[in-house]
Formats: C-alpha cells, structure tokens, sequence
C-alpha cells in the first residue's frame, strides 16, 4: 500500500516517483528475506539511499510510513538491514554462494564489532570458511578485553599465553615419545611371540593362529595359560578331631578353676568353725 504523500517531509514530496518505487520494490523483496536470501542486502541499499536524501528526523517518519504496519519493521531490523549492505553489499555473490545465514551476516556488521575483528571474519567468510555466531562473540568478547588492557597488562597476558604454548607444545612432545616407546615395546614383544611360537610349535603354528584368531580376548587366553603351568596348591592340612581341638575361649577354662578354688577355701573355713563350736 503506497504512502499518503500530503503527511511526508517536503523532500520527499518532491521526489515522490523515487521514493514511491523504492518502497514498492522493498516490500515486493519481503518473500525472498522470509526464504532466507540476501535481499535484505538489497533493501539496506535502498534504505541507505533514501536516508542520504533526508534530514535527521525525516527518515524515521518515511520508513514508519511506509513499513511500520505494512511490513512491522522496528527500527532495529531497519538498522541492521543497512548496515549489513554497507558491509556486505559487494559482497553479495559469496554469501549467495556460500548459503551464509542471515543471523551471522547481522552479528558481523552490528556496531559492538570491533573493525578489524569484522574485517577478519568478513575474510573468512568470503573465503568460504564456516563462521558462526559463537565464533563471532568469542572473538569480538577476546578483542574488546584486549583493548581494555593497559600495555603492562597486555605484556602480562602475553607471556602467559606464550607460556601456555609452550606447555601444550611440551605435553604433545612427550606424548608423542611415550606413544613412540610403547608402540617399540609392543613391536619387540610381538617379535618375540612370533619367534616363540615358530620355535615351539614348527608345523602346528598355522593352526595356532587359525584359533587365536577366534578367540574373544588375547588376554584371557594369556591368564588361562598361565593357569595351567602354575604348580598345584599345596593339600590342606587334616582337619582335628574334637577331642583335640583347643578351647576356643582359655579364659573360661581359667575363670572354672579359680572358683573351684575359693569354693575349697570356704568349705575348709566352714568345717573349722564348727570344730570350734564343738568345743
């Protein structure tokens, strides 16, 4: 739906086959943005070229005119719009080519990123290489500390960086001669079965192999081996007969014989007081 030219800014009036054809042309593009083409790029450039022939203030008014209930713009996707054809409207064939998202094309050209974070991701995705937005937040979050640093600190982080580097760079070197070590004494112990098993079994070796190829764990076989060439145990020694087992609890047994004791002491003392009382 067109515009009423009496309620525009008289720049406008004056110009209204201009303005009027862009509009149209904005709002026939708003299928191609739904199915996620780059027509929003398109449309930024229309924008831009409508604000550069307004005074402050005018813009605003045209755009509510013109989109606000037709197409329910905010002011935000308005700017976002053309500020990613700004940033992107020479660039239109590699995001066309590359299937680049809307969402990553807004998240580089938005005014927090720092320049030559955008240039650099702007770079990678020319080249075709994958961005995505939480690679644009860690880089833009990591430039913006940067820049918050004073020279000092700055030095600081370096070094610990550096230092960090060289730690991994370390942890990689020893891992790669442990793995370099243990893949030697895998190989000598694997010369040494095969010279075993050739020296041991001659003919009967290709049917070893045939049946430790079936079985479910090498190891197992190994323990079982093992096993079988272990001397038997010792036999355990002949269980007691009752009668010559030992008290299980001795104090017991001690605990009988003192009362055995004290009960001959009272009968001793009782039998002498009744020889006095016989007297």
């Amino acid at each position: 739906m067109g515009t009423d030219i009496i309620n525009l800014p008289a720049v406008i009036r004056a110009e209204p086959a201009d303005f009027a054809d862009i509009a149209e042309r904005i709002r026939g593009r708003e299928w191609a943005i739904k199915d996620g083409f780059v027509a929003y790029i398109h449309n930024g450039r229309d924008l831009l070229a409508v604000k550069a022939k307004l005074h402050h203030g005018q813009f605003e008014a045209w755009c509510e005119a013109e989109f606000g209930l037709s197409l329910g713009w905010s002011k935000r996707a308005i700017e976002r719009s053309m500020s990613a054809a700004v940033h992107f409207g020479d660039k239109i064939e590699a995001l066309t080519a590359h299937r680049v998202p809307k969402t990553v094309v807004y998240a580089v050209s938005a005014r927090t990123v720092p320049e030559p974070v955008r240039e650099s991701l702007i770079a990678k995705i020319v080249a075709g290489e994958s961005v995505t937005l939480t690679d644009i937040k860690s880089v833009t979050d990591s430039a913006k500390r940067e820049s918050a640093l004073t020279p000092e600190v700055q030095a600081a982080e370096e070094k610990k960086r550096k230092a960090r580097e060289a730690r991994e760079a370390k942890r990689k070197q020893d891992y790669a001669a442990e793995d370099a070590a243990r893949k030697a004494e895998w190989e000598q112990a694997e010369g040494i079965v095969v010279r075993m098993i050739v020296a041991r079994l001659g003919d009967d070796a290709e049917r070893f192999c045939e049946a430790m190829g079936k079985v479910y764990s090498y190891s197992d076989v190994a323990e079982k081996v093992r096993a079988a060439l272990a001397p038997p145990p010792p036999p355990a020694p002949p269980e007691l007969e009752r009668s010559q087992t030992v008290p299980e609890d001795v104090s017991s047994v001690v605990m009988d014989d003192r009362a055995m004791r004290k009960a001959e002491f009272f009968a001793m003392k009782q039998n002498k007081n009744r020889r006095h009382a016989a007297r």
